[in-house]
């Protein structure tokens, strides 16, 4: 019966001009047909290809050329478009990789016939990027046909030379020039970007006559349907009663004896056709076991290639006819009878799927196969259409089996230690609005519908393209509901199939299904940022006459995004009742009649429209939870606020054991951000403590940020406010500059704690370095960091002046250079550092710069160095700053001025997760202002472990600071201490971070 269709619909075509696409008064598609002999050559390791192209121009234009699009090309030339933009963003830690596809080569181009002309010399061409650009030789009336002759081969040495035989597979998907879409906008002939799949390719819909030769050993699964020769199913029919050992002995003998058998048999020969297809892809490999499934009448063919495939048989063979049939409750039935899923990455389409057998990902790429397979989108400009659409799909159906959470909480636990099973798993939906908010509070929040090539860097991409835009889908479903939005998706099958479609022919058909305006809706997430936060204003309750109970709700738009937004009404013992208010003004009023008496009320319960500020939705609800590693980055429940805890432990001369209790609170993580501490001396009987609290300045950027803190700590006390301002390119920047502009007081309460112990190779002694003075100090800091492809640079400074009402004015500067050059497996770095005090008094011990450290009231600031010693900061662990002569870490040194230089070599490479290097330092200090100067300098090796810097936010965000340890063994000074020799065994440490 399909076949009686298939010839029908193609003579009503045929009659109608055209091999297979008619000309349409109201809409046209240009006619394609390829036909394509290739041969695997496996003495020389190449795919040998020869492709007909046929092109129906059905447009009302004269073409004067046409263009064939070369994706596996991409990225050979690292002048084309996709190696310059991946080499963007590859500097520093962060590696964004496309490798290499096997490089395509164009032998010859013969135009065959074009209209009614026949006779053509052969074709000179050329590339630009990925794009053939042909001139034709003669115009291309509208109506008339051409076809064109190419000849073209593909290096396979990287599949056919495989150490590991199991392994061997042939892969074709960008393998065969494709001819780029022709619509009234004229040629879409977009070069292959970063970050796009061979699957983003926009092409014309086509039919497909491919002829292909193997090994005879080789088993052949294609996008098309074999029409002549055996693709080799029947070589390994996989049978799932088969034990793990007995499998893999039979597999290995078959492939064996088969291997001896095709030295003499020569190739397989294989004849596919594909109709309606925009690309054609195919995988040979001796190694493919077949099964099959039968769901409703369908044939499902399975392969497979690992030991385990029986595992994978029987997982699939569970979820299949699930997914099918959730698939047909979005998109209707699926339209092939008869398809082959592949248990191997790949390029998906409707005949031939290639994924796992996991749920969520089978449901994925499911709609990949049938968007673009079916519907196609141009992915270059609207990719968020189709992925978003295969993330929206893949987490409702993990949500239909495992509910609100959408995972197997039992399976996500199962391989988790104790402290781990301690941590709160979101659902799969929340962690979608928590990283879609994070993104959007970044400050480097995008549109979502965006050019691939136009977003700031890879994050801003797959942030707008899958999670902003699957929460896109949400929040359309929850406008127009859960049946109008599986209507729209159904009815988007129909009307555009085999059609190219945008955004705007999209929303006309949830428009025309759901029967609502969507323009407003559309416009504000698509092409703009907009910030959602909706307040539950005043609320009254009364009773009326009739005993009926009014609740009068008022609901304040305080953000500039709209969306109709629920307002929930708790009657107790289970009971709510919910209206919608519908968020376009800037205040209303949302009324209730109950019987009952209402209890509580709250707007967006469950947390629909991505609010941005759920606290004042409600009554606010605090959790208490240990305050474990990066818990508050993945845990951000949106209407509470968080609140870590961890116990403080320490000890020094003074207090004796310090005991206490620190807490972290914080709003979504970054907002609100409350910092408490309280700490007791056993030994001083007395208390220490901290308070604090951060916020964003402007709540759609999270960097730019107001503090306010005080605590008394050791015999001192501080006070702080400060505004700090992050600027960068994107989320992955190469570039970021920071500036912190603020205010300071800090006073000494008991002068016992005023001193500490240091050590170096010869001895150890408590020294007295802060004095008796009250500072009061405005200060402005600043950090830039750069990176190109092998070289980095960063610097940061701080100038400071104190002023009355404190006991001493003056005023300093300090600040660093850094250059690192890396190449040929080789790091270097030089450090360029300063320091210059000014004004009427001289430094407070406090504030002097030090030869090696940061001065002392930075180390009390950054809790690196207590009274008398600390277990937790031993005397051979520092702080790099100052001159940074790190030969002379033991030894204070306080300075009124230096300038120094420090030089690194080493290899670029961890040896057991280290980096070693040797330094060479040296600088002129000097005690006194006006004093002589002091030349000192040091040499030795060193190593570092996590020791980078983070690209985010052009490294405005360190993640690893904390965690980072570089010790140092400088064996020689130029000027030891007496009785010690300039060659000797030293060594240093340094913690977290730098300054």
């Amino acid at each position: 019966m399909r076949k009686i269709v298939i010839l029908t619909c193609t003579l009503i075509l045929f009659l109608t001009g055209s091999i297979c696409f008619s000309q349409n008064t109201s809409k046209w598609k240009q006619g394609v047909h390829y036909k394509i002999e290739t041969q695997i050559d496996t003495t020389e390791q190449k795919l040998l290809s020869y492709m007909e192209l046929t092109y129906i121009n059905n447009s009302p234009e004269t073409l004067n050329r046409i263009y064939l699009q070369v994706p596996a090309n991409a990225f050979q030339n690292k002048e084309n478009t996709a190696a310059r933009e991946m080499a963007r963003f590859n500097k520093g830690n962060i590696q964004f990789n496309q490798r290499a596809k096997d490089a395509l080569t164009i032998n010859s181009v013969q135009f065959l016939t074009i209209g009614e002309k026949n006779k053509f010399p052969l074709q000179a061409f050329h590339f630009t990027d990925t794009i053939l650009d042909l001139r034709l030789p003669s115009p291309l009336q509208s109506g008339d046909t051409l076809q064109v002759g190419v000849s073209f081969e593909q290096d396979l040495k990287q599949s056919l030379t495989r150490k590991d035989q199991n392994k061997v597979i042939i892969r074709r998907n960008a393998w065969l020039p494709l001819i780029a879409v022709y619509d009234s906008d004229g040629w879409q002939a977009e070069p292959f970007h970063f970050m796009m799949q061979s699957s983003d390719v926009f092409t014309e819909f086509a039919e497909f006559d491919v002829t292909i030769s193997t090994p005879w050993n080789f088993t052949i699964v294609t996008s098309g349907e074999a029409v002549s020769g055996d693709a080799g199913w029947s070589l390994f029919e996989g049978d799932t009663t088969m034990v793990d050992s007995i499998f893999v002995a039979w597999r290995d003998s078959l492939r064996k004896e088969y291997k001896t058998q095709a030295q003499t048999k020569g190739l397989r020969t294989v004849r596919f056709k594909a109709e309606k297809n925009h690309n054609f892809t195919w995988i040979a490999s001796p190694n493919l076991i077949h099964y099959q499934h039968i769901n409703q009448g369908r044939t499902i063919d399975l392969f497979d290639r690992g030991n385990k495939s029986r595992t994978w048989i029987k997982s699939m063979s569970e979820i299949i006819d699930s997914t099918l049939a959730f698939h047909s409750s979005y998109f209707g039935e699926y339209p092939e009878k008869r398809f082959t899923i592949l248990n191997h990455y790949g390029m998906t389409q409707p005949r031939l799927i290639c994924g796992s057998s996991d749920r969520f990902e089978l449901a994925a790429t499911f709609v990949e196969a049938i968007m673009p397979g079916i519907v196609s989108v141009n992915t270059i400009k609207e990719g968020w259409i189709s992925k978003g659409m295969a993330i929206y799909i893949g987490k409702k159906f993990n949500e239909q089996k495992w509910g609100k959470r959408g995972y197997d909480l039992k399976e996500a636990q199962k391989d988790q230690n104790f402290i781990e099973k301690r941590y709160p798993l979101p659902s799969l939906d929340q962690l979608a609005k928590d990283f879609t908010r994070l993104y959007m509070s970044s400050g480097q929040n995008e549109a979502i519908s965006k050019p691939i090539n136009d977003y700031s860097d890879p994050i801003s991409y797959f942030m707008n393209s899958f999670l902003k835009a699957e929460q896109f889908y949400e929040m359309l479903e929850y406008v127009i509901g859960d049946s109008a939005m599986r209507a729209c998706t159904k009815e988007l099958m129909q009307r555009h199939a085999f059609e190219h479609i945008t955004e705007s022919q999209w929303r006309q058909v949830c428009e025309d299904v759901s029967g609502q305006d969507l323009g407003w809706f559309f416009e504000q997430w698509l092409y703009g940022t907009p910030t959602i936060d909706y307040k539950k204003g005043a609320v009254k309750k009364y009773q009326r006459e009739d005993k009926k109970w009014v609740t009068e709700v008022e609901i304040e738009r305080k953000g500039d995004g709209i969306m109709p937004v629920e307002v929930d009404l708790d009657l107790g013992s289970g009971k709510n009742v919910t209206q919608r208010f519908d968020g376009f003004s800037q205040r209303g009023t949302v009324v209730f009649v109950t019987d009952e008496k209402p209890k509580k009320v709250k707007v967006d319960p469950t947390d629909a429209i991505l609010d941005n500020n759920m606290l004042n939705n409600g009554k606010p609800k605090f959790e208490f939870k240990p305050d474990l590693p990066f818990l508050k980055m993945y845990y951000m429940p949106g209407d509470t606020y968080l609140l870590l805890w961890r116990p403080l432990a320490g000890y020094n001369l003074q207090d004796g054991l310090k005991l206490g209790l620190r807490t972290n609170g914080s709003y979504r993580s970054v907002f609100n951000n409350l910092s408490l501490e309280l700490e007791y001396g056993f030994l001083s009987k007395s208390f220490d403590g901290k308070v604090g609290y951060s916020h964003p300045i402007w709540r759609d950027n999270m960097l730019h940020r107001y503090s306010l803190f005080a605590r008394r700590n050791e015999g001192r006390y501080e006070i702080d406010a400060n505004l700090k301002f992050n600027f960068s390119g994107g989320i992955i920047a190469t570039g970021g500059q920071s500036l912190q502009f603020g205010i300071n007081l800090i006073d000494v309460i008991d002068m016992d704690y005023l001193y500490r112990e240091v050590e170096n190779e010869q001895e150890s002694a408590e020294i007295t370095e802060w004095q008796n003075s009250k500072i009061f100090s405005i200060y402005a800091a600043g950090t830039f960091n750069k990176m190109w492809p092998h070289f980095a640079s960063s610097g940061r400074f701080k100038l400071s002046s104190a002023i009355k009402p404190g006991d001493v004015e003056f005023s300093k500067i300090n600040g660093r250079l850094e250059g690192r050059y890396t190449q040929f497996g080789l790091t270097s770095l030089i450090n360029l550092n300063g320091g210059l005090a000014m004004g009427t008094d001289t430094l407070p011990l406090q504030e002097k710069f030090d030869v090696a450290l940061i001065s002392p009231i930075e180390r009390f600031r950054n809790n690196t160095v207590k009274t008398g010693g600390d277990w937790k900061n031993f005397n051979r662990r520092f702080v790099e700053g100052g001159a940074r002569l790190y030969g002379y870490a033991g030894r204070p040194m306080p300075l009124e001025k230096y300038v120094s230089y420090n030089f690194e070599f080493g290899l670029n490479r961890e040896i057991f997760g280290t980096r070693w290097f040797g330094f060479y330092d040296e600088g002129l200090l000097w005690n006194e202002r006006d004093g002589d100067h002091l030349r000192r300098a040091d040499a030795g090796v060193g190593f570092r472990f996590l020791d980078f810097k983070s690209l985010f936010f052009g490294g405005n965000l360190p993640l690893f600071e904390g965690l980072s340890l570089r010790t140092y063994f400088p064996f020689w000074v130029s000027h030891p201490l007496p009785g010690e020799e300039k060659k000797a065994f030293r060594w240093f440490v340094a913690f977290g971070k730098k300054f």
